[in-house]
């Protein structure tokens, strides 16, 4: 999937869904790309967004209660230079519904060698808040905390360069989630032994980088 626009609010972009909105229904056994081939990529460059973009490799905007048995495959690519807020995730770029539970989602691919991983790439210069994570961009917010996750494993390196241009935007990476709130649980979740983090760039804000969120 590649994706290319100019002047768009809310971009939902996903190698699944753009958006999943099924209220009292379990995503479960979604996946993006084939584990034993080459990785697909969801690619995605934009220019004059003043709103949000959601980018994932499985799903850009999650508004479901639950996800079980997600996989994503391939590469994410994100590119954009506006006055705007990024959600970019392996799996979800956005998850943030009140009571939420995660379980068995993860990313790998079985062809991965150690010159050539699939990975999550980011390039931003941006005034508002950049959350990039190796599953989810936004596991919850402060108003809307997920209640639990657990058994899930990132395998994506993450190659962040951005740049911020307000003191008062803020970057999270990390290797589970960018921003992670959660009520309850986290069981069993890891960053794993291909889940490099390299941050570079220009940051004039709060910047926080994490292996796991």
């Amino acid at each position: 999937i590649e994706t290319k626009l100019t002047v768009m609010k809310n971009l939902n972009v996903g190698g699944v869904a753009g958006v999943v909105n099924a209220s009292g229904v379990v995503i479960e056994n979604w996946q993006n790309g084939d584990p034993d081939a080459a990785p697909n990529s969801v690619t995605v460059n934009v220019a004059g967004n003043t709103a949000a973009n959601y980018v994932g490799g499985v799903i850009g905007n999650n508004k479901n209660k639950a996800l079980k048995n997600c996989h994503n495959h391939g590469n994410v690519s994100y590119t954009g230079a506006t006055d705007l807020t990024p959600y970019i995730g392996g799996v979800a770029g956005y998850s943030a519904v009140t009571g939420t539970t995660i379980e068995n989602c993860d990313n790998y691919n079985n062809t991965d060698t150690d010159d050539s991983h699939i990975a999550i790439t980011v390039n931003s210069t941006s005034s508002q808040w950049v959350y990039v994570g190796g599953l989810f961009g936004s596991l919850g917010t402060s108003k809307a905390a997920i209640s639990s996750i657990k058994d899930c494993t990132n395998n994506c390196a993450i190659n962040v360069d951005a740049t911020a241009i307000a003191t008062s935007s803020q970057h999270c990476i990390g290797g589970l989630a960018g921003l992670l709130e959660c009520s309850g649980t986290i069981t069993s979740c890891v960053n794993g032994v291909r889940g490099d983090i390299v941050v570079d760039g220009t940051y004039t804000c709060n910047t926080a980088v994490a292996g796991m969120a």
